[in-house]
């Protein structure tokens, strides 16, 4: 049987639990392979990756004429590092394709409707979180730059451990690009019922607020501008977002409306003489 057969005969899109639980082995399968594929051409990517990772580093020991290195205390911690190095490169190279398991999984909930949406916003999730991604990579120096710069002047160093350093980098593009992604989670969320507009509207402070301070410590420059540059981008898709969540909320309040009328109107009309005989 095809899907569009399966759909036709089943278009609630109902399955048992043991389905259900079928259903989401198979996709965490799927996107386990890809991860692991993705890790193998992360481990020939990783040497490239860790000298862009160093250059920061380098810079600071050229500039203010400092030792400043990065250290692999133990004798299997650049092996350790270079595995968590290509399992996070294949994580973000392969985020097509287990955030499209993750839709498949979710689909078969939602109407035709709702599901020409999710294939737009899925589609919009992963040039943000690349854009993120992109940006935390491209604020990375400057972070670097001004955390050091708190290190005492004189006979000091910054040796820097490795995995910490690793483990910096990873957090500050995970959180990038979740911050990009973030307004289409918010529509998904709206989608799904769970989070009306004027919801998300009413928390509109604390998240420009957030997003602020995300952006002056991505880009904590002297000037003001590098952070305008980095936090006008995330107001703008937040706001898009409201937008968007409250156009849709409108047409499912007027939807539900007209079902609800309907609904009415049905049970206020009398039945017809010739039903009332066949009864």
């Amino acid at each position: 049987m095809t899907p569009r057969s399966r759909r036709r005969s089943n278009p609630e899109g109902r399955m048992a639990l043991r389905d259900h639980l079928r259903e989401a082995r198979n996709r965490l399968i799927v996107s386990l392979v890809a991860v692991l594929l993705g890790a193998v051409a992360g481990w020939f990517l990783y040497q490239p990756a860790f000298e862009l990772l160093q250059q920061p580093i380098h810079e600071i020991a050229a500039r203010d004429g400092r030792t400043a290195l990065i250290n692999f205390e133990g004798v299997a911690s650049s092996l350790d590092m270079q595995v968590q190095g290509a399992v996070f490169i294949g994580i973000l190279l392969t985020c097509p394709v287990w955030l499209y398991e993750v839709w498949a999984f979710v689909t078969p909930g939602l109407t035709r409707a709702e599901r020409r949406y999710a294939v737009g916003f899925l589609s919009a999730a992963v040039p943000l979180f690349v854009l993120g991604a992109l940006m935390a990579w491209t604020a990375l120096p400057g972070v670097v730059a001004v955390l050091t710069q708190f290190t005492p002047p004189g006979s000091t160093s910054n040796i820097i451990r490795a995995q910490d350093y690793l483990v910096f980098v990873m957090r500050m593009i995970l959180v990038f690009g979740v911050a990009f992604v973030l307004p289409v989670l918010l529509v998904g969320l709206n989608m799904m019922r769970i989070l009306r507009g004027r919801q998300i509207l009413k928390a509109w402070r604390i998240t420009v607020f957030g997003i602020f301070v995300l952006a002056a410590m991505a880009a904590p420059g002297a000037d003001a501008l590098s952070m305008f540059y980095l936090a006008l981008p995330l107001v703008v898709l937040y706001f898009l977002a409201i937008a968007l969540c409250l156009i849709l909320d409108r047409r499912r309040d007027r939807r539900d409306a007209r079902r609800s009328d309907t609904i009415e109107l049905g049970a206020d009309t009398a039945t017809p003489v010739e039903r009332l005989g066949e009864l």
